[in-house]
């Protein structure tokens, strides 16, 4: 009898996904206490941060001070906005009527009607770029479909020939 769990196997701990007490702690005093996402706003504006100074000895605070974000630091907050709040930005659904891709005219007939919608402004030069990849991907499966079923045949018949020797 093995012992142990088998490969995917879970027995028992957290359910996957499932933050561990000290970063749920954390999480929830973040967001009952701190505005993080407004704070990186701030910084972005380059408006000014009031912060507590503590003495020369470390034993106590004095009055808050008025702290300006430098320009790196202004960058760093909008490159933290982009990528953590709003991840999804930079890519949204794209819906466009293409024709069937059976064979290669209906390869060449999706890149041109893929080339009238860009031209049409309906869609971006990337996002059309990145939808001819995905025609190319289709194209290559075609492709190697087409180049199974030739040799399957070129060797049935080698097969056929060596038979009739």
């Amino acid at each position: 009898m093995s012992r142990g769990a088998n490969p995917g196997e879970r027995r028992g701990g957290r359910a996957k996904g499932t933050p561990n007490r000290v970063n749920l702690a954390a999480r929830i005093k973040i967001h009952t206490e701190a505005d993080p996402v407004a704070f990186f706003i701030k910084i972005a504006r380059g408006e000014s941060i009031e912060a507590a100074v503590w003495s020369a000895d470390e034993t106590k605070r004095t009055e808050a001070v008025a702290i300006f974000p430098t320009l790196d630091q202004r960058m760093q907050a909008q490159r933290f906005l982009l990528n953590k709040a709003l991840p999804d930005a930079r890519s949204e659904p794209v819906k466009i009527d293409l024709p069937a891709i059976t064979d290669a005219a209906g390869v060449l007939a999706a890149l041109a009607a893929l080339v009238a919608e860009m031209a049409a402004g309906k869609l971006t030069p990337d996002e059309a770029s990145t939808i001819a990849g995905v025609i190319e991907f289709k194209r290559r499966a075609l492709e190697t479909v087409g180049l199974e079923d030739r040799i399957a045949k070129i060797e049935a018949m080698i097969r056929e020939r060596q038979r009739e020797q």
